[in-house]
């Protein structure tokens, strides 16, 4: 499957030299850049990053010092330094930076990460006295300081020759240097956005001369700004020209601009594509450096866990106080836990290796041989096993599958319909480059060309009174609570008539399941909106309708006919959950058993009312659960034909009864390829860039998602939770065209309006 992938791609020639193992040029660089095949870039970034590194995926337990955030150069890019409207300029005192290493004593930290700005007014003491008061802190730990910007300020204030200067930083105590300040290696970009710092030449020149005086430091990348392809590309190829001279680059970073609180506000920044591709590119362009960091940090947490399969085989660190870059709201975090960082690896299907400081020998090795815990032989044996860290190459996957895939792909290409084993294997599957490849191959045979739809709409949500009393759901009030409500007909004619204003065509009408109001409610709300308004009313779930028909002691059918008379369009697909009564039974105990559901379903499919069917995942439920839901689903839709779309979207359990552990975007990415994959006969698979956020709702659109949803003008019931993620229309067309799509409006029925 993947070979004829590539041919049609136009990446065979590149598959070729990637897979022999032979140096990429700058052409096939922007190649990579330019195709749109975003999986095949991340299935190659893996060979080699497999190739280099196994199956190891590291870390680093490290503390981020910022010793200062007054800056001469002041960069456009930068929103750390200190002026006036922004922030205000500090210098932490010696004692200050005794004082931050002494609050993290308790944690065992082997790195600590200094930078701060280019302050002349700081003596060449200060930066010997920093070092120095931090190991004697703490003893044994590694400092990792200064790029090589702040490097020419030291110079500077010492007065002295650079190598003069490096060997009485070491003497005191330093270990590396980090690879910030190269920003983009371009003339040009060095004119318009950081001018007095020093030149790309000057930069490599400096770099060059650490390497000599024996200290290894890491290179970097900012991108996502005003930088061309080709000069991306042109910067990883000067990176590794210097490398095969020196050998000195430890690993390279890849760091995700952000424009907030910077001179550059008003521009973008990367989406979750362009973070992916920029570290599966590097992987590839640059086969002398032996690590890609996936910076969570300024990538975010979920790109960082997927990058694992892009090339990327280090996750950073604990990264204790960040403060260079702002916190934009987008999902990024500024500390992580260890034992949340095992969890994204292993998770990723990765064998986690926590690092020591300085280097990517096991944190463990190095400390049984600096204790000398053990005999000769046992040191000889993990010698032997520090080289297998660092150069053990492995079996490079074979194109037609990374661990038992290829059987599944078969099918897949001959058109055949997968079973439920096979869905369990797929959601099993950790390579995400190849799920991604296999799910937008059965995406173009059923959605054909380079589209994304989406819809302008607006969810209204009626009541929140509801008896049901979900243990996932914060949005349910009870009768006579404070803040429960039940909307006007007036009050939702004025949120459609806002909807209409800006073009939109879809009301989403779902409300509690509220004892007090009877199918005559709903019939007069739904005439008056019809009455006055040319909208669409996709309006009511499952749960809603078999409340209905109890308390107004109807049948489903007699409900649905008479909605449909009173102007209802077609039904939402919520209230499925999983349609697993087990499940079911442990989160909603009170709502509509599985059956139940598709029994509505049924009804309304049989009444010619289309419908969406959805999926909550993440409750604790097993592979197997999942599957289930999604062949249940799959049977109606053999029966019925009714279910135009499908929707997953992750349990939101902050503030929940039940509480629990959000799942992740890996997870996310993985489930909406396996419903793609398993769901042959629904045509379109909707992306929940609402619960997932904008980076991993955009880079769903590689893994089966045709559709981007709704514009979301309002929404109260998942948001509630936590899930705060509201985009422009604008941002959401960006984002289409950024995963290398053509964003189109429509309407509820997919037929395109714009």
């Amino acid at each position: 499957m993947l070979e004829q992938a590539f041919q049609e791609s136009g990446l065979e020639e590149i598959a070729e030299k990637v897979l022999a193992g032979e140096r990429l040029s700058a052409d096939d660089g922007l190649r990579l850049f330019r195709t749109p095949a975003l999986n095949l870039v991340g299935w190659l970034a893996n060979v080699v990053r497999e190739r280099l590194n196994g199956n190891r995926a590291y870390f680093v337990r490290n503390q981020h010092i910022n010793y200062t955030n007054v800056c001469d150069r002041k960069c456009r890019f930068c929103s750390f330094h200190a002026r006036e409207d922004g922030p205000a300029p500090y210098v932490l005192s010696i004692e200050e930076i005794r004082e931050r290493v002494r609050q993290a004593l308790h944690l065992p930290i082997a790195e600590i990460h200094v930078v701060g700005g280019v302050n002349p007014k700081l003596p060449y003491s200060y930066y010997l006295d920093l070092i120095r008061a931090i190991v004697e802190e703490r003893p044994g730990v590694h400092v990792k300081a200064f790029t090589m910007v702040e490097l020419q300020q030291i110079r500077e204030a010492a007065g002295k020759p650079l190598e003069e200067v490096l060997a009485e930083l070491k003497a005191a105590g330093l270990g590396s240097m980090p690879g910030g300040g190269a920003e983009v290696l371009s003339d040009r970009l060095h004119a318009e956005l950081f001018a007095r710092k020093l030149r790309p030449e000057e930069w490599l020149e400096t770099s060059r001369a650490v390497h000599k005086a024996g200290l290894h430091t890491n290179a970097s990348l900012l991108y996502g700004h005003r930088e061309s392809l080709e000069e991306r590309v042109n910067h990883l190829v000067r990176v590794r020209a210097l490398q095969d001279e020196t050998g000195g680059f430890l690993s390279f970073v890849p760091l995700a601009f952000h424009p907030e609180g910077s001179q550059l506000a008003r521009v973008p920044g990367p989406t979750a594509c362009d973070d992916l591709r920029t570290i599966a590119v590097s992987r590839l362009m640059l086969d002398n450096i032996p690590h890609i960091k996936a910076f969570w940090v300024m990538a975010s947490v979920p790109v960082a866990q997927a990058a694992l399969w892009y090339g990327a085989d280090d996750i950073e660190g604990t990264v204790l106080r960040y403060e260079i870059t702002r916190d934009s709201g987008s999902g990024t975090r500024r500390e992580l836990t260890c034992e949340e960082l095992v969890g994204l690896i292993r998770e990723a299907g990765r064998e986690p290796v926590e690092r020591a400081g300085g280097t990517y020998e096991s944190r463990e090795a190095v400390e049984n041989r600096r204790e000398d815990r053990s005999t000769c032989a046992e040191r000889e044996s993990q010698s032997h096993e520090r080289v297998v860290i660092a150069s053990r190459p492995t079996q490079q996957p074979s194109s037609s599958g990374h661990t038992g895939l290829s059987s599944i792909a078969r099918r897949v290409e001959s058109g055949e319909r997968l079973s439920a084993e096979d869905g369990v294997a797929l959601l099993r599957h950790p390579n995400l480059p190849e799920l991604g490849a296999l799910a937008t191959r059965v995406r173009k045979r059923l959605n054909p060309g380079r589209t994304v739809t989406y819809v302008i709409g607006r969810n209204i949500n009626y009541t929140n009174v509801c008896w049901v009393q979900c243990g996932f759901c914060t949005f349910h009030r009870r009768a006579g609570d404070a803040e429960s409500y039940v909307l006007p007909a007036e009050a939702i004619y004025q949120k459609v008539e806002e909807l209409l204003a800006l073009g939109g065509t879809e009301v989403l009408l779902q409300g509690g399941l509220n004892p007090a109001l009877k199918i005559e409610w709903y019939e007069e709300l739904l005439r008056g909106l019809k009455e006055r308004y040319p909208i669409h009313l996709h309006a009511l779930s499952p749960p809603e309708v078999l409340h209905l028909a109890r308390v107004s002691r109807l049948s489903v059918r007699e409900v649905l006919e008479r909605l449909k008379a009173a102007g209802l369009d077609s039904l939402p697909g919520g209230g499925a959950e999983l349609l697993v009564d087990s499940v079911r039974e442990r989160v909603s105990p009170r709502k509509a058993r599985a059956e139940e559901w598709l029994g509505v379903m049924r009804e309304a499919h049989y009444l010619g009312i289309p419908t969406t069917a959805t999926m909550v995942y993440g409750f604790g439920e097993s592979a197997e659960e999942r599957v289930e839901h999604l062949l249940k689903i799959r049977e109606l839709q053999d029966e019925t034909g009714g279910f135009t779309a499908f929707i997953a979207w992750s349990f939101q359990p902050e503030g929940t009864a039940i509480g629990g552990r959000r799942a992740s975007g890996y997870d996310y990415l993985r489930v909406v390829a396996t419903a793609r994959l398993l769901l042959d006969n629904i045509p379109h698979i909707q992306a929940s860039w609402l619960t997932q956020g904008p980076k991993i709702g955009q880079a769903a659109l590689h893994f089966g998602v045709d559709d981007f949803g709704s514009t979301v003008l309002e929404e109260n019931v998942i948001t509630a939770p936590g899930a705060r993620f509201l985009i422009p229309l604008e941002e959401l067309e960006r984002l289409i065209r950024a995963a290398g799509y053509e964003p189109r409006r429509r309407n509820t029925r997919y037929e395109l309006t714009g």
